[in-house]
């Protein structure tokens, strides 16, 4: 499962000048190299391209290449005309070995005492292997260039996650790449502010959203959504035989709205952030994309046994980061908070306040902290507080909004 002509065919074509370098990066990657000394010089001249260094014989042997290695290399060819052939050749084999690899660890799935880990192992290896369109780095031109282009764009507002509260969306900005901590205690709203975010941003912007639910099945998720959109109280819904004919008009409409929308639930109660990764690159391949993602909650993802609960904590946040951006998406992890004595005369959070905080703090983009007033005068809609706790680009503060218990949803 290799062609070491076609590999060092491309290496040969690099050394030709910039213009075959820049056509090979982006399309092959050092890891597809099968023979380890193709796969340094292949590293040793991306990483020359990319300091802006000459390449040449003298240059790559000054780098720690044999000179004779060097000389024969660059003998091969005259022209990067088969560029584009060559890569795929060795993209092809790499796949193979991959695939193969995959393979491997089926056959130890019967043998683990860890099934799960391995079969969410397995399915984050084929998404990769079946990844062509990873580029190893983006030098300053392409990034200011694109940063230009996302500027000029009449649509960047969409490219950022809304919330569907006027004031939030004001202050918030929730970026793809990037991680969104919302936390408070039990019973706070959390949950639903997150689910609330997710079926706004599907059923008004048609945005792709997943949603990993460890803690709830998906058929009471479903009946918020429901709930939300027809404006239906959810507790009519669970008691189906008082609702109006009206308000059953409402929620076949409402059921109408969500058929065709890009909208994807996980409820499997076991989930790591390997078996998470594995099942939101599926999402993302069945919907066509990935804009948004959900985790309900942070401190229910497994992990390592060996791990504390705030090391295991830490650990996750960090890998849902790493998520986000490889997945070029936005998530928004739900986490639970302290509760604090009633001895306390401020029960508004801070930061300090994650349950084994670790490096929420430290990892997440933004962390917004939620608190409900259930002492406010009408009965029927409290008011919550938001405290913007951090927000890597943007500004901190606290706002209150308006939290309606009827339909479970926020409004300003």
């Amino acid at each position: 499962m290799k062609d070491l002509n076609a590999e060092a065919c491309i290496l040969s074509a690099m050394m030709l000048g910039e213009k075959s370098i820049s056509r090979a990066i982006s399309l092959i990657q050092t890891e597809d190299f099968y023979l380890a000394r193709h796969q340094k010089l292949f590293k040793i001249i991306l990483d020359m391209y990319k300091k802006g260094e000459s390449i040449d014989i003298v240059t790559l042997a000054a780098k720690g290449m044999k000179t004779l290695f060097i000389n024969d290399i660059s003998d091969i060819v005259l022209s990067d005309a088969n560029m584009e052939s060559h890569c795929k050749i060795v993209r092809d084999h790499s796949v193979r070995r991959k695939l193969r690899i995959i393979g491997d660890s089926l056959v130890k799935i019967k043998e683990s005492d860890n099934p799960t880990e391995i079969i969410g192992n397995i399915q984050s290896g084929l998404f990769k292997a079946l990844d062509s369109k990873a580029k190893a780095f983006y030098t300053a031109e392409e990034s200011v260039i694109a940063t230009l282009e996302y500027l000029s764009n009449t649509k960047t507002n969409q490219q950022v996650v809304r919330t569907g509260i006027t004031e939030l969306d004001r202050l918030v900005f929730m970026r793809r790449g990037e991680l969104t901590v919302i936390g408070g205690i039990s019973s706070s709203g959390k949950s639903a502010l997150a689910h609330q975010i997710a079926f706004y941003n599907s059923i008004y912007y048609n945005r792709k959203v997943g949603i990993i639910n460890i803690e709830m099945k998906k058929e009471p998720l479903m009946m918020r959504e429901k709930s939300f959109i027809s404006q239906v109280p959810l507790s009519k819904l669970i008691r189906s035989w008082e609702l109006t004919n009206t308000e059953r008009e409402k929620i076949i409409e409402a059921g109408d709205k969500m058929s065709d929308k890009p909208f994807a639930i996980d409820d499997n109660g076991k989930q790591t952030s390997v078996t998470i990764k594995a099942k939101l690159q599926e999402m993302k391949h069945n919907l066509g994309g990935l804009d948004l993602v959900i985790i309900d909650y942070l401190q229910l993802i497994r992990g390592s046994n060996k791990l504390s609960k705030r090391e295991l904590v830490s650990q996750n946040v960090e890998d849902l980061k790493e998520i986000a951006k490889d997945l070029d998406t936005h998530i928004i992890a739900i986490s639970s908070m302290k509760r604090k004595h009633d001895s306390v005369k401020d029960h508004k959070p801070t930061l300090h306040d994650f349950k084994e905080s670790g490096d929420i703090e430290y990892t997440a983009d933004i962390c917004i902290g939620l608190w409900l007033d259930y002492k406010h005068e009408d009965v029927e809609r409290g008011m919550a507080t938001y405290r913007i706790l951090k927000q890597r680009n943007g500004v901190t503060g606290e706002r209150q909004f308006t939290f309606i218990p009827d339909t479970v949803h926020f409004t300003d």
